[in-house]
């Protein structure tokens, strides 16, 4: 894992305000809203902006429509020359639900996913989403972290990008669709069998997320921030978790050249029982791996809404 000393941007540390992130599951395009951080000035070291793919190629091999990341960069050096701060900005692409129609029609027409959404568990309305596990998928995804990474990878605001490639349920590409989603009307749905019915197996993602470092390639000075979680198995029809794929992953990261920063969007130290599980329940672990973890981990963000499947408890967003 490559070090701040070799001319790449210093590793992400201290807190980050994640931002509101409802609008995933909502038809409305993220906000960036630096008035959040204002009560706690020097608690902040980044706030995350928010974008989604829809926002920045709404068309197929047409130009970036990048204002929403140039506005905020503006607003951020405004603020650091008016105060004397140093904060920076964690950009953060979402595909997923927020990925443009042309996006999600390659290798096929959008799968259409129905139950409670994961995010905003108050909504139910059916949404739609490409097979982002497939190479055609990834291959457009790569070329427009490319083209970001061309027009921002040496920008000093920009200290760090999310790595959101295999992402589905939320912006988090461990966190698996429901098997046992709520039905507005009663009842329960299966989403990831509505997936698998579109081609989606274990394999093929667990192919996509130990690419996935590979994908933001051109982002060579800047952080990659890597969530982590247990991974979930599929395939035999029940819902299986899998510590061993995601330590092969925190291994892959630790040993790469860039700077890789696994974390989660839990705050809290030590960290959440599940991870701790699948460290203690892998007595193979490198003790590299294990070192190595609680630092990682100290990447501290504002909580999404409401609890995940991955075993964190709801807490209060960092703006209270």
């Amino acid at each position: 894992m490559s070090s701040s000393g070799d001319g790449d941007k210093p590793a992400q540390t201290g807190l980050v305000d994640m931002g509101d992130i409802s609008f995933y599951n909502h038809s409305y395009n993220p906000s960036f809203n630096l008035s959040e951080i204002a009560p706690y000035q020097g608690s902040f070291s980044e706030l995350v902006l928010n974008v989604t793919w829809a926002q920045l190629q709404p068309s197929e091999g047409g130009p970036l429509t990048t204002s929403a990341i140039d506005s905020a960069i503006a607003q951020v050096n405004a603020l650091n020359a008016s105060n004397g701060t140093n904060i920076g900005i964690k950009l953060r692409v979402w595909g997923g639900y927020t990925a443009p129609e042309w996006a999600k029609n390659i290798d096929g027409a959008p799968i259409t996913v129905t139950g409670e959404a994961e995010v905003d568990p108050g909504v139910f309305t059916p949404q739609t989403i490409g097979r982002f596990w497939t190479a055609d998928y990834i291959d457009a995804w790569t070329s427009l972290q490319n083209a970001l990474a061309a027009r921002y990878d040496s920008n000093p605001v920009i200290r760090g990008i999310s790595q959101t490639a295999g992402a589905a349920a939320t912006d988090e590409p461990f966190v698996p669709l429901r098997t046992n989603a709520v039905l507005q009307g009663g009842g329960i749905v299966n989403q990831v069998a509505q997936l698998q019915a579109g081609g989606y197996t274990d394999a093929a993602e667990m192919l996509t997320l130990r690419a996935a470092i590979a994908d933001y390639s051109q982002w060579s000075t800047t952080p990659l921030d890597f969530t982590m979680n247990t991974f979930h198995l599929f395939g035999s029809g029940n819902e299986l978790n899998d510590s061993t794929f995601t330590l092969a992953v925190l291994q892959q990261a630790e040993n790469s050249t860039r700077l890789v920063q696994p974390g989660n969007h839990a705050l809290g130290n030590p960290l959440y029982p599940p991870t701790q599980s699948f460290t203690a329940s892998s007595p193979q672990t490198p003790l590299s791996i294990l070192r190595w973890l609680p630092t990682a981990s100290r990447r501290t963000h504002r909580s999404s809404l409401g609890p995940t499947r991955t075993g964190k408890p709801p807490s209060s967003t960092a703006s209270r």
